[in-house]
């Protein structure tokens, strides 16, 4: 019951955010001096800054997730009991996660690069 009352809450977060984003975007909340003291600009919208800003926040997520997945492998691994297939089974998905870590970090790598390149 628990978690239809949570899909349908969701459901209905999605459906109506398009209406509220507007009005929470259009209030200033006091971020504006903020980020002008912190040495931020808000005066441009450049392109490939807002792009740029996207794919890194996308691929720290993705880096987080990975993250998780270590721990969980590493749990797993710690609560095997010594039983062989659950080890590997360990095993292969910390194995997994550092191959999309990997993954991860020279996408992020490249996409600094590019965007740096685009923005100057």
């Amino acid at each position: 019951m628990l978690k239809k009352v949570l899909v349908l809450v969701f459901l209905l977060f999605v459906s109506f955010a398009p209406f509220f984003i507007p009005i929470v975007s259009s209030q200033d909340w006091g971020l504006t001096n903020f980020s002008k003291g912190a040495g931020y600009s808000t005066d441009t919208r450049d392109v490939y800054a807002i792009i740029n800003t996207v794919v890194s926040v996308f691929l720290s997520m993705i880096g987080i997730i990975l993250l998780g997945l270590m721990l969980y492998g590493g749990i797993r691994w710690m609560t095997a009991q010594g039983n062989d297939d659950k080890v590997q089974k360990a095993k292969d998905i910390i194995e997994a996660a550092g191959v999309g870590m990997a993954i991860v970090l020279a996408a992020y790598g490249i996409s600094y690069l590019v965007f740096n390149k685009l923005i100057r």
